[in-house]
């Protein structure tokens, strides 16, 4: 293309690897840390970030993030398990700036001939993690890849202006899907708070409190075998794709719909309450929206559904609450575990149907919001993941 030029990233940036800090560094307050098992699909979580002693953080001032610093993983697992993949690249939020980075990962910084955000962009291509990958070494269970193989990726590269209109138009698609994200984070808030206020802070004397096993089902899903697995058919949702309290729709698998007769018991229905049950993942929990329906339930989870006696949606906000007071209550060996006859005796409160359905129509209203705007995340991000390898190809030209 006219005016494109092919360039080596290695000679486009500046770089860091992170540091190699001790766990017994590490602190329950001080100056954050960021490892890879911080990283989200594009950013970083600081939610469960650990800490540095602020007497010896200044001793590292140029592990220091800023925002927009890009940061890749060197050391991961394969394809086959997407969200700790080794090269998965993210982009550092305002809220983790100055944070020191960790070992395993390396930042990096573009010069003055490539725009910051362009960078971050060209690097989450299918090509650039395609390339990565094509490279990396290691055993069944993890692979790494050196500083070289990032280094001496070669594209081509548009003039700055034009760099700089790319980035704007991705950027506008993604600051839209940051906002919806943040709405629906807002009205799950909103909903908790609706919740403890009304049956937790205001609680009536009269409410009847019952064990669970008079309130909810407890329904097992069924052990798929991989080797049924198609390309599209009808979804299996499995535990890997539970995310902030829903199903990530993205990395899904599929059974030949036919089959789907044989595994009527393991249907989903809308407002179901999964939790995980076994595993590192335990104690995580989804709720069953309309958009990823139909969908079957796979092992290693629980389908809590309500008999009707309760409305769903109240026993959704109850079974947060008995989750997060009894997680550490799970017992098991290599693999933590909780017990179903446990939870079948843990006690509900029972409210008045007049309190209950009122609850319920507010949150409905709640999560018909939370619903659109997942409808809205999906097509905005489908649209961009189109534009993305179009854009940094030349294949779609912007104006400038």
């Amino acid at each position: 293309m006219i005016s494109w030029r092919e360039c080596k990233l290695g000679d486009l940036i500046t770089h860091k690897k992170g540091f190699a800090f001790k766990s017994n560094d590490f602190k329950p307050e001080g100056h954050r840390v960021v490892k890879v098992k911080d990283f989200t699909s594009n950013s970083i979580d600081i939610s469960k970030c650990e800490f540095l002693d602020e007497s010896i953080s200044n001793q590292f001032y140029d592990y220091r993030l800023k925002e927009n610093d890009i940061i890749i993983a060197t050391v991961g697992s394969w394809p086959s398990n997407p969200a700790s993949i080794v090269g998965k690249v993210v982009k550092v939020p305002k809220m983790a700036e100055n944070s020191l980075l960790n070992q395993n990962a390396v930042r990096l910084r573009g010069s003055d001939l490539i725009n910051q955000v362009y960078l971050y962009y060209k690097l989450k291509t299918t090509e650039f993690a395609d390339y990565l990958i094509s490279g990396a070494q290691g055993s069944a269970n993890q692979a790494s890849i050196t500083l070289n193989d990032v280094f001496n990726y070669s594209f081509e590269l548009p003039p700055l202006e034009e760099q700089k209109a790319i980035a704007e138009v991705l950027c506008s698609l993604d600051d839209k899907i940051d906002l919806l994200h943040r709405q629906n984070h807002t009205l799950e808030s909103l909903a908790g708070t609706l919740f403890k206020q009304w049956f937790i802070e205001e609680a009536k004397e009269e409410w009847e409190e019952k064990p669970l096993k008079d309130i909810c089902e407890i329904i097992n899903g069924f052990a798929f075998k991989s080797g049924d697995y198609r390309e599209n058919g009808r979804t299996i949702i499995r535990t890997m794709n539970f995310k902030n309290g829903f199903i990530n729709n993205s990395d899904v698998v599929y059974i030949d719909i036919q089959e789907e007769i044989k595994y009527t018991k393991y249907q989903l229905q809308k407002n179901d309450f999964l939790l995980v049950m076994v595993g590192a993942s335990l104690g995580n929990f989804a709720i069953v929206t309309n958009d990823i329906l139909p969908a079957l339930q796979n092992q290693n989870m629980w389908n809590f559904r309500t008999l009707g006696n309760v409305s769903q949606h109240y026993l959704n906000f109850a079974m947060r609450q008995i989750v997060e007071e009894n997680i550490s209550s799970a017992s098991g060996s290599a693999r933590e575990f909780f017990q179903k006859g446990q939870f079948y005796q843990f006690m509900i409160t029972v409210p008045d149907n007049e309190t209950m359905q009122l609850f319920n129509d507010n949150i409905e209203d709640f999560y018909s919001k939370i619903e659109n705007d997942r409808l809205q995340i999906q097509t905005l991000e489908n649209l961009r993941d189109t534009l993305l390898p179009k854009l940094l190809s030349g294949g779609v030209r912007v104006e400038i």
